[in-house]
């Protein structure tokens, strides 16, 4: 798998969400902005996951698929791995007060 090509993706998300925020007293985020910032980077994981099983799925024949198998397993185990912080951090913010 390609994950030379998701790696940078999901930096510059990461980058994104805390771009804005300089930490001073007056740009510090709301903890409703944060949760609104970790939805999306989860989201966003979930998106990879998705990807990568669809284009693992896509390959020809058995053979290709047990080839891959090793490096599609450890992909979607890096994105699970950048998944789990976030959503202990939306589950410790208790972000879900914010669903509609």
């Amino acid at each position: 798998m390609e994950y030379k090509i998701i790696k940078p993706i999901i930096v510059t998300s990461i980058i994104c969400i805390f771009h804005g925020y300089c930490f001073t007293k007056e740009t510090l985020p709301t903890i409703k902005e944060l949760c609104n910032n970790v939805k999306l980077e989860i989201k966003s994981l979930e998106l990879i996951k998705k990807n990568l099983k669809k284009e693992f799925k896509q390959k020809n024949t058995e053979l290709e698929q047990f080839e891959l198998l090793p490096d599609f397993t450890e992909d979607i185990n890096k994105t699970i791995n950048l998944q789990i912080p976030q959503a202990k951090l939306y589950h410790y913010l208790n972000c879900s007060r914010f669903e509609k």
